[in-house]
Protein backbone atom coordinates (compact mmCIF):
# COMPACT_ATOMS: atom_id res chain seq x y z
CA UNK A 1 0.00 0.00 0.00
CA UNK A 2 1.40 3.18 -1.21
CA UNK A 3 0.60 5.91 1.79
CA UNK A 4 -2.37 7.29 -0.23
CA UNK A 5 -4.17 3.92 -0.50
CA UNK A 6 -3.89 2.95 2.72
CA UNK A 7 -5.49 6.12 4.11
CA UNK A 8 -7.94 6.08 2.09
CA UNK A 9 -8.59 2.30 2.51
CA UNK A 10 -8.47 3.06 6.85
CA UNK A 11 -10.96 6.22 6.28
CA UNK A 12 -13.34 3.08 3.82
CA UNK A 13 -12.78 1.22 6.73
CA UNK A 14 -13.71 3.52 9.70
CA UNK A 15 -16.84 4.45 8.12
CA UNK A 16 -17.61 1.11 7.37
CA UNK A 17 -20.64 1.06 9.42
CA UNK A 18 -22.32 3.15 6.96
CA UNK A 19 -20.40 1.79 4.03
CA UNK A 20 -21.26 -1.64 4.88
CA UNK A 21 -18.37 -4.03 4.67
CA UNK A 22 -19.60 -6.28 2.57
CA UNK A 23 -21.04 -3.75 0.43
CA UNK A 24 -20.39 -4.29 -4.10
CA UNK A 25 -18.77 -1.40 -5.25
CA UNK A 26 -20.16 -1.18 -8.85
CA UNK A 27 -18.27 -1.06 -12.14
CA UNK A 28 -19.84 1.33 -13.94
CA UNK A 29 -18.12 -0.11 -17.30
CA UNK A 30 -15.46 2.37 -18.16
CA UNK A 31 -12.60 1.07 -19.12
CA UNK A 32 -9.83 1.28 -16.20
CA UNK A 33 -6.08 1.74 -15.90
CA UNK A 34 -5.78 -2.09 -15.06
CA UNK A 35 -8.23 -4.64 -16.71
CA UNK A 36 -8.47 -6.43 -13.26
CA UNK A 37 -10.44 -2.82 -12.02
CA UNK A 38 -13.25 -3.44 -14.95
CA UNK A 39 -15.67 -5.47 -11.97
CA UNK A 40 -17.48 -5.58 -9.02
CA UNK A 41 -16.26 -5.58 -5.91
CA UNK A 42 -15.96 -5.40 -2.36
CA UNK A 43 -14.03 -3.92 -0.59
CA UNK A 44 -11.46 -6.99 0.54
CA UNK A 45 -10.90 -7.50 -3.31
CA UNK A 46 -10.77 -3.27 -3.79
CA UNK A 47 -7.50 -3.35 -0.98
CA UNK A 48 -6.39 -6.79 -2.92
CA UNK A 49 -6.72 -4.86 -6.09
CA UNK A 50 -5.36 -1.63 -5.60
CA UNK A 51 -8.59 -0.38 -7.12
CA UNK A 52 -8.69 3.39 -7.17
CA UNK A 53 -11.52 3.79 -8.87
CA UNK A 54 -13.57 2.03 -5.88
CA UNK A 55 -11.52 4.65 -3.33
CA UNK A 56 -12.44 7.78 -4.96
CA UNK A 57 -15.93 6.93 -4.84
CA UNK A 58 -15.42 6.41 -0.97
CA UNK A 59 -13.73 9.99 -0.76
CA UNK A 60 -16.52 11.43 -2.83
CA UNK A 61 -18.91 9.86 -0.53
CA UNK A 62 -16.77 10.80 2.80
CA UNK A 63 -16.52 14.38 1.06
CA UNK A 64 -13.88 17.08 1.63
CA UNK A 65 -14.58 18.72 5.31
CA UNK A 66 -14.48 15.20 6.94
CA UNK A 67 -11.72 13.86 5.28
CA UNK A 68 -9.51 16.68 6.00
CA UNK A 69 -10.91 16.63 9.26
CA UNK A 70 -9.93 12.97 9.83
CA UNK A 71 -6.75 12.79 8.59
CA UNK A 72 -5.85 15.64 10.76
CA UNK A 73 -6.83 13.52 13.57
CA UNK A 74 -5.12 10.44 12.55
CA UNK A 75 -1.83 12.34 12.02
CA UNK A 76 -0.96 11.00 8.79
CA UNK A 77 1.31 12.57 7.24
CA UNK A 78 1.52 16.39 6.53
CA UNK A 79 -2.35 15.65 6.45
CA UNK A 80 -2.68 17.92 3.45
CA UNK A 81 -5.79 17.26 1.05
CA UNK A 82 -5.65 20.48 -0.74
CA UNK A 83 -9.73 20.81 -2.60
CA UNK A 84 -9.43 17.71 -4.60
CA UNK A 85 -10.73 14.67 -2.09
CA UNK A 86 -10.00 11.84 -5.08
CA UNK A 87 -6.68 13.05 -6.09
CA UNK A 88 -4.59 13.57 -2.77
CA UNK A 89 -3.21 10.92 -2.08
CA UNK A 90 -2.83 9.73 -5.67
CA UNK A 91 -1.04 13.28 -7.20
CA UNK A 92 -0.37 14.91 -3.63
CA UNK A 93 -0.54 17.74 -1.81
CA UNK A 94 -0.32 14.63 1.10
CA UNK A 95 3.26 13.73 1.97
CA UNK A 96 4.34 10.97 4.28
CA UNK A 97 7.91 9.54 4.93
CA UNK A 98 8.70 5.99 4.97
CA UNK A 99 9.61 6.81 8.59
CA UNK A 100 6.23 8.04 9.61
CA UNK A 101 4.52 5.21 7.20
CA UNK A 102 6.04 2.62 9.52
CA UNK A 103 5.31 4.62 12.64
CA UNK A 104 1.31 4.77 11.43
CA UNK A 105 1.60 1.07 10.56
CA UNK A 106 2.85 0.40 13.96
CA UNK A 107 -0.38 1.98 15.51
CA UNK A 108 -2.21 -0.04 13.15
CA UNK A 109 -0.74 -3.38 14.09
CA UNK A 110 -0.91 -3.00 18.00
CA UNK A 111 -4.37 -1.47 17.53
CA UNK A 112 -3.59 1.81 19.06
CA UNK A 113 -5.41 4.25 16.65
CA UNK A 114 -7.84 6.28 17.44
CA UNK A 115 -10.25 3.88 15.60
CA UNK A 116 -12.71 0.83 17.04
CA UNK A 117 -10.54 -1.79 17.69
CA UNK A 118 -12.60 -4.60 15.72
CA UNK A 119 -12.60 -2.39 12.83
CA UNK A 120 -8.52 -1.69 12.84
CA UNK A 121 -8.53 -6.18 13.40
CA UNK A 122 -10.83 -6.03 10.06
CA UNK A 123 -8.03 -4.17 8.24
CA UNK A 124 -4.89 -6.12 9.21
CA UNK A 125 -7.21 -9.18 8.16
CA UNK A 126 -7.36 -8.00 4.75
CA UNK A 127 -4.11 -6.65 4.71
CA UNK A 128 -2.73 -10.38 5.65
CA UNK A 129 -0.82 -11.99 2.62
CA UNK A 130 1.02 -14.90 4.22
CA UNK A 131 0.98 -17.08 7.07
CA UNK A 132 3.50 -19.73 7.94
CA UNK A 133 3.68 -21.58 11.51
CA UNK A 134 6.09 -18.62 12.33
CA UNK A 135 5.26 -15.74 11.13
CA UNK A 136 2.35 -13.52 9.64
CA UNK A 137 2.97 -10.92 6.68
CA UNK A 138 0.34 -8.03 6.36
CA UNK A 139 1.34 -5.72 3.20
CA UNK A 140 0.10 -3.34 0.84
CA UNK A 141 1.40 -2.19 -2.03
CA UNK A 142 0.80 1.76 -3.64
CA UNK A 143 1.63 3.91 -6.27
CA UNK A 144 1.55 7.62 -6.50
CA UNK A 145 2.49 10.30 -9.33
CA UNK A 146 3.71 13.60 -8.45
CA UNK A 147 4.86 16.13 -10.43
CA UNK A 148 5.25 12.98 -12.98
CA UNK A 149 7.80 11.32 -11.36
CA UNK A 150 6.18 8.34 -9.68
CA UNK A 151 7.16 6.81 -6.70
CA UNK A 152 5.96 3.19 -5.53
CA UNK A 153 5.16 2.12 -2.05
CA UNK A 154 5.12 -1.22 -0.20
CA UNK A 155 4.11 -1.17 3.41
CA UNK A 156 3.13 -3.79 6.39
CA UNK A 157 4.71 -5.45 9.19
CA UNK A 158 5.47 -9.06 10.57
CA UNK A 159 4.16 -10.95 13.21
CA UNK A 160 5.97 -13.68 14.71
CA UNK A 161 5.34 -16.44 16.88
CA UNK A 162 4.65 -14.56 20.14
CA UNK A 163 3.62 -11.48 18.92
CA UNK A 164 7.03 -9.18 18.49
CA UNK A 165 5.99 -7.06 15.42
CA UNK A 166 8.12 -5.60 12.82
CA UNK A 167 6.80 -3.06 10.16
CA UNK A 168 8.43 -1.75 7.05
CA UNK A 169 7.90 1.06 4.27
CA UNK A 170 9.38 0.61 1.19
CA UNK A 171 9.77 3.98 -1.28
CA UNK A 172 11.23 3.64 -4.66
CA UNK A 173 11.52 5.78 -7.69
CA UNK A 174 9.39 3.50 -10.29
CA UNK A 175 11.20 4.24 -14.17
CA UNK A 176 8.89 1.88 -15.71
CA UNK A 177 5.91 -0.41 -15.75
CA UNK A 178 8.13 -3.72 -15.04
CA UNK A 179 9.42 -2.02 -11.95
CA UNK A 180 6.32 -1.26 -10.40
CA UNK A 181 5.75 -5.60 -10.07
CA UNK A 182 9.02 -5.75 -8.20
CA UNK A 183 7.74 -3.88 -4.78
CA UNK A 184 6.61 -6.90 -3.44
CA UNK A 185 9.84 -8.89 -3.97
CA UNK A 186 11.97 -6.37 -3.53
CA UNK A 187 11.04 -5.96 -0.05
CA UNK A 188 10.72 -9.80 0.84
CA UNK A 189 14.31 -9.79 -0.06
CA UNK A 190 15.28 -6.79 2.60
CA UNK A 191 12.84 -8.69 5.14
CA UNK A 192 14.77 -11.84 4.12
CA UNK A 193 18.76 -10.61 4.46
CA UNK A 194 17.48 -8.39 7.86
CA UNK A 195 16.87 -12.38 9.20
CA UNK A 196 12.93 -10.78 9.51
CA UNK A 197 11.69 -13.40 7.60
Amino acid sequence: MRHKYFVRTQYGVIKIKSLSYNEIFKWDGQPRYLSSWNKDMNMQEAMKLSAVPVYQGIAKRTGLAIMKKELYRLHYGNSKIGNDVTKFWLEGPLKISPQEQSQFIYKLATKQLPIDKTIQIEVANMLLIKQTANIKIYAKSGLANINRKRTGWYVGWVENADGKIKTFALNVAISDDKAVSKRESLTLQCLAKLKII
